[in-house]
């Protein structure tokens, strides 16, 4: 009830308050999904016309981007990815739904992930 009368008063405390608890994620965090997801994903930005890029991590044989945004996620057996065009600085997006397993976030703290 809170949280409903704090979204509805000052929407920006609701999005600081879903960033700190894990279920939407921060600009700085790598998105990380498995061969499915990726796939999933890729086909959405392709009939989105979106650019988004996609490195492979060797060591687990994941995917990791950048360009997405955890919209909800830890709560359900779905998470909900906004896919962010790259030529717009994320103007244009999609949003993808994926199972909730197969998603993860990694979150730093001062430090920058590289996904190339």
């Amino acid at each position: 009830m809170i949280v409903a009368a704090a979204a509805l008063m000052r929407p920006d405390l609701l999005y600081i308050w879903v960033g700190n608890t894990g279920i939407r994620s921060e600009p700085a965090n790598l998105i990380v999904v498995g061969d499915e997801g990726h796939t999933k994903l890729v086909q959405a930005a392709s009939r989105a016309n979106l650019s988004v890029s996609f490195c492979r991590l060797e060591a687990t044989g994941q995917w990791g981007t950048l360009d997405a945004r955890a919209i909800w996620h830890g709560v359900g057996v779905t998470s909900y990815v906004r896919l962010m065009d790259a030529k717009t600085d994320g103007k244009r997006s999609v949003l993808v739904s994926l199972k909730r397993d197969g998603l993860e976030v990694l979150k730093g703290e001062n430090t920058h992930f590289i996904c190339t």
